[in-house]
């Protein structure tokens, strides 16, 4: 999610985060990265999102941010764990960027 003005994204997670076990099979994981001003936060959980006490403190924190990345997994390939809830960073001009990979990752 992007826009212009920092957004309350609470209801927008709520709903995403029930796709990860409750309505959907995505249930292997997910992860959650936004920026509140120029700071970064980062959050990933193996459990799934839609019953992760992880998920439960993101849907109750009062996030406002520009930019937010988000994602929920189905494991096709690799272990249920939470070092394969992908949502890497890195600085891009100064800038620092998100992005979520979807990889399995040899550790």
């Amino acid at each position: 999610m992007n826009c212009n003005t920092p957004t309350d994204v609470t209801f927008s997670f709520s709903g995403f985060a029930q796709r990860g076990g409750r309505t959907d099979h995505h249930a292997d994981g997910w992860g959650i990265a936004f920026f509140e001003g120029k700071g970064l936060r980062h959050f990933v959980d193996h459990q799934p999102a839609s019953t992760s006490p992880v998920a439960e403190l993101i849907r109750r924190y009062p996030i406002r941010s520009r930019h937010v990345v988000a994602h929920i997994r189905k494991a096709t390939e690799g272990a249920v764990a939470a070092s394969q809830q992908t949502v890497e960073f890195g600085a891009i001009g100064g800038l620092t960027q998100a992005a979520v990979l979807s990889a399995a990752i040899s550790t």
